[in-house]
C-alpha cells in the first residue's frame, strides 16, 4: 500500500514538473523580442543619426512609449543649426536688468495687457479666485511669452527638443520633454502639426514645454479640452493653475518697491526672507505714489472704479530684499509670489518684468525711481576680468566666469567695505575701476573703449567645453532662511 502512494505522489511531482515546464516554454515563446528600431534615412550627422537610434529604442523598451508616434515623430528630422546656436550662445554683452524690464513693460504691452485683463476678467475671474492667483499676473505672463498670443514661436518643437538632446548642456532635457510629446500625441491632445513653437521646446499661448503641459494644463472654459495651442482661455487657466501649484500664495503680493534709508547695509540684501518689521527696523521704508492706470469712467469693477490701486501688504509678510541693479536703481521687497513666477523663468529681469507688468495692466502704481539712474553694467569679459582682480586681491568670488553670482557679490561688498565706498556688490563699469586702480592696474578717469581678453581668453568652461550659461544677479540660489515676525507668523520654510 506505501509502495502504490509513493508512486502515486511521483507521478503527480512528475506532472506538476511538466506542466510546468509547458508554461514557462509557451511564456517564453509569448515573450516578444527587444524592440528594434527602424533604419532611418541618414539626416547627414552621424552623431545625431546614431542617437536617434539609441533614444528610440530606449524610448520603446525601457519607457514603454508607442513605437509608432516615436518613429512618426523622429523620421525625417535633422539637427537644427540654429537651435544649436541660440542654446550655446554666450554675448559678451549683459544686457543691463534696466533695458530689459523696460522692453518688456512696455506702454503698448501695458495696454494690450489692460484691453486682454478686461475682456477675460468675466470668463476667468472665478478661476483665478479659486486658485488664489490674481488673473493680471498670468495675463502679464502671457505678454511676456507671446504678446498676447501673436507670437508664439515658428520652431517645429520635436526638432527642437532632439536638437537640444543629441548634444550639448541640455541632453536630458531635450530627451525627458520628446517623451512627454509622445504621451501628448498618445492622448490626442495635440497633433503632429500643431507642436510649434520656440527653439527651446516651449510652445501654446503662455509657452509650456511638453512636460508642463501634462502635469499643469486645464480646460480653462469647461468645453472638455485643454488646448493651450488655440484656446487662449485654456492657456491662461494652464498658468494660473502652473503658479498655484509652485507656490503661490493667496492674499499675498508679489513684491513692492521700498527705499532705504542713508547708510543701509547691502549685506542684507542675500536673499534671506524676514519679516516686514525686520524691515523696517533695519532701514526698509515704504513707497506709495499714485500715478498710476486710471480707469475713469469704467464700470468693470476689475478696474478699480477709477480709484488707484496700492500694493497691499499682510502685516504678517515674510520678504527678502532685491536690488538688482545696485544703490543707484530701484529696490524690491519680494516674497514667495515672486519666487513662484520664478519658476516660469528663473531669472529676475523676467520675474520683475511679469510683476512690474502685472500692476500696470491691473491699475497699481509705477516705479517712484528709474533703472536709468543705475550705473552702467560691465560686460562679459569685463566682469571675468573683475573676479580675477578681485581673486588677486585675495577675495572669494568661486568660480571665474564672468557671470557674476552670490560669491562675487560678497567678494565685492567687501572690497567696497574696504575702500569706504557704498557696498552694494553691484558688478558695474565705476567698480571695476576701482579695482583696477586699487591693484595699480589701471589709474585714468575712464576705461577704454575694447578692454583686453588676454587674461581671461584661458578660464574654463562647463564639464561639456560649452560657454557657462549667464546667471542673473540677484539673491543666491541657497536654501531660504527665515526670520519669524513678533507673532511668529507665516513661516517661510
Amino acid at each position: 500500500m506505501e509502495k502504490m502512494m509513493n508512486k502515486k505522489l511521483m507521478f503527480a511531482v512528475s506532472s506538476m514538473v511538466i506542466a510546468a515546464g509547458i508554461t514557462f516554454a509557451a511564456c517564453a515563446q509569448d515573450t516578444p523580442p527587444p524592440y528594434a528600431p527602424p533604419a532611418f534615412a541618414t539626416s547627414g550627422d552621424d552623431t545625431f543619426d546614431k542617437w536617434r537610434l539609441d533614444f528610440v529604442s530606449r524610448a520603446v523598451n525601457i519607457d514603454r512609449k508607442d513605437p509608432k508616434i516615436i518613429e512618426e515623430m523622429l523620421t525625417g528630422l535633422t539637427p537644427s543649426s540654429t537651435v544649436n546656436k541660440l542654446n550655446n550662445n554666450q554675448p559678451e554683452v549683459l544686457k543691463p536688468i534696466g533695458d530689459y524690464v523696460a522692453s518688456a513693460v512696455s506702454q503698448a504691452r501695458i495696454n494690450d495687457g489692460r484691453a486682454n485683463y478686461l475682456a477675460k476678467t468675466p470668463i476667468l475671474s472665478e478661476l483665478a479666485s479659486k486658485y488664489g492667483v490674481p488673473l493680471e499676473v498670468a495675463v502679464a505672463i502671457w505678454g511676456m511669452e507671446t504678446s498676447y498670443g501673436a507670437n508664439k514661436g515658428s520652431t517645429d518643437v520635436v526638432r527642437a527638443l532632439a536638437t537640444l538632446a543629441y548634444d550639448g548642456r541640455r541632453k536630458d532635457l531635450g530627451e525627458n520633454e520628446l517623451l512627454a510629446v509622445a504621451d501628448i500625441l498618445k492622448n490626442n491632445d495635440a497633433t503632429r502639426e500643431m507642436l510649434i513653437g520656440s527653439w527651446a521646446g516651449a510652445m501654446g499661448h503662455t509657452q509650456f514645454m511638453p512636460s508642463s503641459y501634462l502635469k499643469w494644463a486645464i480646460d480653462g472654459d469647461n468645453d472638455g479640452k485643454r488646448n493651450i495651442w488655440g484656446d487662449d482661455n485654456d492657456a491662461l487657466a494652464s498658468t494660473i493653475n502652473y503658479l498655484a501649484s509652485v507656490g503661490w500664495k493667496a492674499g499675498e503680493p508679489w513684491g513692492k518697491e521700498v527705499n532705504l534709508k542713508d547708510g543701509f547695509d547691502y549685506s542684507l540684501a542675500d536673499g534671506t526672507f524676514h519679516s516686514i518689521e525686520y524691515w523696517r527696523q533695519n532701514g526698509v521704508t515704504d513707497v506709495w505714489v499714485s500715478d498710476g492706470w486710471q480707469c475713469t469712467g469704467s464700470t468693470n469693477p476689475s478696474c478699480g472704479n477709477g480709484v488707484m490701486k496700492t500694493t497691499e501688504v499682510p502685516a504678517n509678510w515674510q520678504a527678502y530684499l532685491l536690488v538688482p541693479a545696485g544703490a543707484h536703481g530701484p529696490k524690491f521687497l519680494v516674497g514667495v509670489n515672486y519666487k513662484a513666477i520664478k519658476h516660469y523663468n528663473n531669472s529676475d529681469s523676467y520675474a520683475l518684468s511679469v510683476g512690474l507688468l502685472a500692476d500696470q495692466i491691473s491699475g497699481k502704481a509705477k516705479l517712484s525711481s528709474s533703472f536709468a539712474n543705475a550705473d552702467p553694467l560691465v560686460t562679459r569679459t569685463q566682469a571675468k576680468e573683475l573676479q580675477l582682480l578681485l581673486t588677486n586681491l585675495g577675495y572669494d568670488v568661486g568660480v571665474i566666469d564672468g557671470a557674476p553670482g552670490a560669491k562675487t557679490r560678497v567678494a565685492l561688498q567687501n572690497f567696497q567695505k574696504s575702500h569706504n565706498m557704498v557696498a552694494d556688490g553691484y558688478p558695474s563699469q565705476i567698480a571695476l575701476q576701482s579695482i583696477k586702480a586699487a591693484t595699480g592696474m589701471f589709474s585714468s578717469d575712464a576705461l577704454p573703449d575694447d578692454m583686453s581678453q588676454n587674461s581671461v581668453d584661458t578660464l574654463p568652461t562647463d564639464a561639456s567645453g560649452n560657454p557657462v550659461p549667464i546667471r542673473m544677479f540677484g539673491p543666491p540660489k541657497t536654501p531660504e532662511k527665515t526670520t519669524p515676525s513678533k507673532n511668529n507668523l507665516n513661516k517661510t520654510k
